[in-house]
């Protein structure tokens, strides 16, 4: 998230953190970790803090207009301070659609990280698309659009809010198809409202399985790009 986010914004002002210092800790994370853009929006995004006022998965009404000067204030702000997005992108509140598409491709985006079918992170669109294509959990593929395309890797699980991983796991147990058990995806956690504590404990759990490996962003990518297929939206 940019800090022409409003939501952002207040952040920065309340612990009086300048434009630069927030350049400076990005520039730091990258050290350590893959940069993407976050895009959260409103419908009004002075009333931020409404959340009667989000912009979430299960949204289809909305100004279009009001959409589009958020995303590109808030994109436009990596170009025109020099800091690197990495072409990657993560949608908030799992809000994703055409338009959400369009945005990304027309701002050279390629790769996203926002679509799931765990049931308590899709929405209608990506219920329709991934129905009606034959997308299994945990398969990754492309959306085409005036001739670019956008690699999506699934997002397997929300952040986990239990001590016992075994929960998480079981969880997503249920959801894989016995004809594609090979699954890729990303396990999601968040900073504020989830317990990192609880992730991390999950992911040592995992890792510990003899049929889990992890990878990082690039080797992610480069493992699935000849193998995706794709999907015109």
């Amino acid at each position: 998230m940019t800090p022409p986010n409003k939501r952002v914004e207040k952040g920065m002002r309340l612990f009086n953190c300048t434009n630069q210092e927030y350049i400076n800790r990005m520039q730091e994370l990258s050290e350590v970790a893959h940069i993407g853009f976050h895009g959260h929006f409103w419908h009004d995004p002075e009333k931020f803090e409404n959340n009667d006022y989000c912009i979430r998965k299960d949204n289809d009404k909305y100004n279009y207009d009001v959409l589009y000067k958020q995303f590109t204030d808030q994109i436009n702000w990596f170009k025109e301070n020099n800091v690197s997005h990495n072409n990657t992108y993560s949608g908030g509140w799992w809000f994703i659609n055409k338009d959400i598409i369009e945005l990304l491709l027309a701002n050279n985006i390629m790769y996203d990280y926002t679509i799931s079918k765990s049931p308590n992170l899709w929405n209608p669109f990506t219920i329709e698309m991934t129905k009606k294509n034959g997308i299994k959990y945990g398969e990754s593929f492309y959306t085409s659009l005036n001739d670019k395309k956008l690699l999506h890797i699934q997002n397997l699980h929300c952040g986990l809010d239990t001590p016992f991983p075994y929960d998480a796991t079981r969880f997503m147990n249920t959801l894989l198809d016995k004809d594609y058990p090979c699954i890729t995806g990303v396990l999601n956690s968040h900073d504020y409202c989830l317990d990192y504590e609880y992730t991390l404990n999950w992911m040592r759990y995992l890792k510990q399985l003899p049929q889990v490996e992890f990878f990082n962003h690039e080797q992610l990518i480069s493992h699935q790009l000849e193998n995706a297929k794709t999907i015109f939206v």
